[in-house]
């Protein structure tokens, strides 16, 4: 069977307002901007969303949330390098910022530098170990590597946290199966399918599961 897709989800953070004195008029219009390109992303604008994001980012220079969200824009543009090099500014102000290491690790995914793309879903992991779709994510990377009892923990851990999510179930099996493990991997898509996953259930009866 054929691997489902890694998760497309990135996060979108509230406002964060700055930490230091400013001028309240700069700060009201740099959150106006932020609040405005949020939407325009919503809407598909993708853009202006840029634009209006940029014009926050120059008026307040350490606005990390701001950065983080233009960056996914560049991603969903498919600039992944620019999505890249907003992450990076991101983390370069706030190191602690889970969001933009996950959304990181997601662009060097689609740049196929899954080495890099670990190394930031694990730098997530260890700031919010109790976020699936990092574990789930980061499954998918090493079974793209051919890392199969890595994707597996991944996996599990993904299910642990969440018994109904039907891609880590699927993809598990995906992965038992690349194993040599096919009562596994067909015990993982039967799963999946009873949770909704209807091409997995087709699949299973056109062959006779």
């Amino acid at each position: 069977m054929k691997k489902k897709l890694l998760l497309s989800l990135l996060s979108l953070s509230c406002i964060t307002f700055f930490n230091f004195p400013v001028n309240a008029e700069i700060q009201n219009t740099a959150n106006q901007l932020y609040e405005k390109a949020n939407k325009e992303n919503k809407n598909k604008n993708y853009d202006a969303a840029i634009e209006d994001f940029s014009k926050a980012i120059k008026l307040k220079p350490t606005y990390t949330d701001a950065y983080n969200n233009r960056g996914i824009v560049y991603a969903k543009k498919g600039q992944y390098d620019k999505a890249i090099q907003d992450y990076t500014k991101a983390i370069q102000l706030d190191v602690n910022y889970t969001d933009s290491y996950y959304n990181r690790g997601l662009s060097y995914y689609y740049k196929k530098q899954y080495d890099k793309a670990i190394q930031d879903y694990t730098k997530a992991i260890q700031l919010n170990p109790n976020d699936l779709d990092v574990y789930y994510n980061r499954g998918v990377v090493f079974s793209k590597k051919g890392q199969y009892d890595k994707a597996i923990q991944d996996y599990n851990k993904a299910i642990k946290l969440d018994p109904n999510c039907l891609d880590a179930y699927y993809n598990r099996g995906f992965a038992y199966d690349k194993k040599g493990e096919e009562s596994k991997a067909i015990s993982d898509w039967k799963k999946s399918c009873s949770l909704g996953d209807t091409e997995t259930c087709t699949w299973l009866k056109d062959n006779g599961y």
